[in-house]
C-alpha cells in the first residue's frame, strides 16, 4: 500500500468525515443519555480506530462546549473501564491456545478477572458471504481520544486539572481538530493492526502474534500522565454509581519512564513465568524491587539471552522481559 491511498479513498468515496459526525450524534451521544453503561460495540470500535488511523478529526470539535459534550460522553469508558474488555484473551491464561491439551491453565481467584472463554469476533456481510473478525477494542481507542480533548479544554482556558503541570505547545494551540495536523500513521502500523487483527480471534484456537511482534516498541523513555479519583470517589463508581462516572472531579498526575526490553531464550511450558501474574511473571515476593533486581532481569532473569533474529529451537521460543524505572 502507498501511504496516502488509503486517506483520499476514506474522504472522497466514503465520505468518512460526515459519517463519523452523523454516528457520534446518533450512536455515542443517544448512548449517554440512557439508563446504564454505554455499550461497547464493534461499529463504535472501527469508526474510533479508522479515525484514529487515519487522521480524521474523531468528534469534528469546533467550540468549548462541543468539547465538554465529548468529555463526558467518553468518560464511562475511561473511568468505569473495568466494565469493559480490553483484552483478546483472558488474562489469567500465560499461554495460548487453550485448546492445546499440553497447557494446564492457571488456577485464578475469581475476584481476579472475568474467567469467561468467549471469542471477541463479530459477525459482518461480505461479498454475499458472512465473515467473522475481532475489532480492536473501542475503550483504548476512547482513551487517546479522551487525553486530546483534555488538551483541548486546556487551550480553551477550560482546564480544571489539579496537577496538570503545564499547558499546551503553540503546535497544539494552533491546530483546528483533534487530530487534523497530526502526523499521518505510516502503513506499517495499519498492517500490523491486519496482522493482529487475521489473527487474535478466538483463545480457545489462536497462539496470537509471534512472540517478538512488539519488539522494539516499549523500548525507551516515556512521558505521559494518569487520571485518578480519590478514594472515596471510586468506592462510589466501584458500587455502581454513574453520576460519580458522568460528573465526579478527577485529578491528574505526569508519570515519567526509562524501560528497556530483553529477548530471553525460554521452553514454551515456562511462557510467562512461575510467578503471580499481576507482577508480570516475576517473583517478587520477598524481593527488593532495587538496581540489583533490574540488573538480573536486563541479564535474562536465570534464562539465556536471545538473539531476536535466530529462529527457535524446537520445544524452545523466545520472550520479552520489561524493566525501567518509573517516576
Amino acid at each position: 500500500m502507498v501511504d496516502g491511498k488509503n486517506i483520499s479513498f476514506l474522504a472522497q468515496d466514503c465520505d468518512f468525515q460526515n459519517w463519523v459526525i452523523l454516528y457520534y450524534k446518533d450512536d455515542m451521544l443517544q448512548d449517554s443519555l440512557v439508563p446504564g453503561y454505554p455499550k461497547d460495540t464493534g461499529d463504535k470500535a472501527l469508526g474510533m480506530w479508522c479515525s484514529l488511523l487515519s487522521g480524521t478529526d474523531l468528534s469534528a470539535v469546533q467550540t468549548p462546549a462541543d468539547v465538554d459534550e465529548k468529555i463526558f460522553t467518553l468518560r464511562p469508558y475511561v473511568f468505569a473501564c473495568a466494565k469493559y474488555d480490553i483484552t483478546y484473551a483472558p488474562w489469567h491464561h500465560r499461554r495460548l491456545p487453550l485448546s492445546d491439551p499440553g497447557l494446564q491453565p492457571v488456577q485464578t481467584p475469581s475476584s481476579e478477572g472475568d474467567p469467561t472463554l468467549r471469542s471477541k469476533a463479530v459477525p459482518y456481510g461480505r461479498f454475499g458471504y458472512t465473515w467473522r473478525r475481532a475489532p480492536p477494542h473501542f475503550v483504548l481507542g476512547a482513551y487517546l481520544v479522551f487525553f486530546r480533548l483534555l488538551e483541548r479544554q486546556l487551550i480553551n482556558g477550560q482546564g480544571q486539572l489539579s496537577g496538570q503541570g503545564q499547558g499546551p505547545s503553540p503546535e497544539d494551540t494552533a491546530r483546528k481538530g483533534l487530530f487534523a495536523m497530526s502526523r499521518i500513521l505510516p502503513s506499517i502500523y495499519h498492517d500490523r493492526e491486519w496482522q493482529r487483527n487475521s489473527v487474535c480471534q478466538d483463545p480457545n484456537t489462536s497462539p496470537g502474534l509471534p512472540a517478538l511482534t512488539f519488539l522494539g516498541d516499549l523500548n525507551g523513555y516515556w512521558r505521559g500522565t494518569f487520571l485518578f479519583y480519590d478514594f472515596e470517589m471510586y468506592r462510589q463508581i466501584i458500587a455502581g454509581d454513574l453520576r460519580a462516572v458522568y460528573t465526579g472531579q478527577f485529578s491528574a498526575q505526569h508519570v515519567e519512564m526509562q524501560l528497556k526490553e530483553t529477548v530471553i531464550k525460554i521452553r514454551k511450558d515456562q511462557v510467562g513465568g512461575e510467578g503471580p501474574l499481576l507482577d508480570a511473571g516475576f517473583n517478587t515476593v520477598g524481593v527488593e524491587q532495587g538496581e540489583q533486581e533490574q540488573n538480573r532481569i536486563q541479564a535474562g532473569y536465570g534464562h539465556e539471552l536471545a538473539d531476536p533474529t535466530e529462529s527457535d529451537e524446537d520445544g524452545y521460543t523466545k520472550e520479552i522481559l520489561i524493566s525501567g524505572r518509573v517516576s
